[in-house]
């Protein structure tokens, strides 16, 4: 299991800033020397490493985005990453064959290789932003941005008489969801990761039977109060999997809301 502190290493922080844009400066200045040589604009080269490194760093982040989708997924920023870093130190090193004190001067060969770069970095980076827009574990702001959405637009289940909320928290035979299964075993090194969407799948009817708890006690069913209750019950769930149940319960609660009323 991985741990991240929430307390902020000012001081580390500061360095790790001072030591990327000083690598960021000397690794700008070459490949703009190199862009040049190549035969691209002499203003608009200025703008060339940007089409390497920031590659390079979005493709970072987008792995970390990514930690959750299937192994498949998982490896193409981490591809693209590696591959972008590559070709960054391998632009820095052809500035070694520049004269002392001359002008850089490279083959007609490697000037196509540099000039195709940008095109591919634009294909790449949108390719990347769909797999993070699909796959991709929400962040603080568009988990809370969601919340806000999914109440304004599913208020939560309130039964409108004592015989509606009997009806709500204890469900009828016919209609009473499956017994929950209890917490499968830790799946084995190397095997397939569970993606959310099977999270929520499984854990589905203790979702149900927690929700009508949760609206017995005068609670929002949402995705704080739905996840907190099924972690209590040792069911382990992301952010993401309780907020595709929150949803799916919601959904699940509207015809019951019509009845009751």
């Amino acid at each position: 299991m991985h741990h991240t502190s929430d307390s902020r290493d000012i001081p580390f922080e500061l360095l790790a800033g001072l030591v990327l844009l000083v690598c960021f400066a000397l690794s700008w200045d070459v490949l703009v020397q190199l862009a040049r040589a190549s035969g691209l604009n002499r203003t608009l080269a200025l703008a060339y490493p940007l089409s390497i490194d920031l590659l390079a760093a979005a493709a970072y982040r987008a792995a970390l985005r990514l930690q959750g989708a299937p192994g498949h997924i998982r490896a193409v920023p981490l591809a693209v990453t590696i591959t972008f870093v590559g070709l960054s130190v391998l632009g820095n090193a052809l500035h070694a064959w520049a004269p002392l004190g001359g002008q850089l001067v490279v083959p007609r060969a490697v000037a196509a290789a540099v000039t195709a770069v940008p095109p591919l970095s634009g294909a790449v980076i949108v390719h990347l932003y769909a797999l993070v827009r699909r796959y991709g574990a929400p962040t603080e702001g568009t988990a809370v941005a969601a919340e806000k959405r999914i109440e304004r637009e599913a208020p939560a289940a309130v039964p409108a008489s004592a015989a509606g909320a009997e009806q709500l928290t204890t469900p009828t035979p016919a209609s009473q969801p499956p017994a929950p299964r209890p917490r499968s075993a830790p799946r084995p090194a190397g095997g397939p990761r569970e993606t959310p969407e099977q999270a929520a799948e499984r854990l589905l009817a203790p979702a149900l039977a927690a929700a009508a708890a949760i609206t017995s006690a005068g609670e929002t069913v949402n995705r704080r109060t739905l996840g907190a209750a099924l972690r209590d019950q040792g069911h382990a769930l992301s952010t993401t999997a309780a907020q595709i149940l929150a949803v799916r319960v919601r959904t699940h609660s509207q015809p019951r809301e019509a009845i009751a009323a």
